[in-house]
């Protein structure tokens, strides 16, 4: 990723380590004026405020693998709970199963 980066980037990702651990990388390779923020992946919204725009014209956000990857797995998680819910009409368990409707044979 560093390899493509440029200055006036602004890349998010879902946790500081990495962030400051990017950040100093790219420091080393002299790219002083790439932003990096922290943003949680179960709030996308928040990638939307104005700390978050690209610092200079032609910049761009980027976003961190492990943080698509971490929003993809809460969307998928968010899906399910609806889902389960709609078919479940609510409740917080799935139904009982329904009884067979062939007769057992003694």
């Amino acid at each position: 990723m560093i390899d493509n980066l440029q200055n006036g980037d602004v890349i998010v990702f879902a946790e500081k380590r990495e962030a400051d651990r990017v950040k100093r990388l790219c420091m080393d390779r002299g790219l002083v004026d790439v932003k990096t923020v922290v943003v949680d992946p179960k709030h996308p919204l928040n990638l939307e405020t104005g700390m978050h725009h690209p610092t200079r014209e032609g910049g761009r956000r980027v976003l961190d693998h492990s943080w698509v990857e971490q929003f993809y797995l809460n969307a998928l998680s968010n899906a399910e709970a609806f889902l389960d819910g709609y078919q479940w009409g609510g409740d917080d368990k799935p139904p009982a199963p329904r009884p067979s409707l062939k007769q057992p044979k003694f």
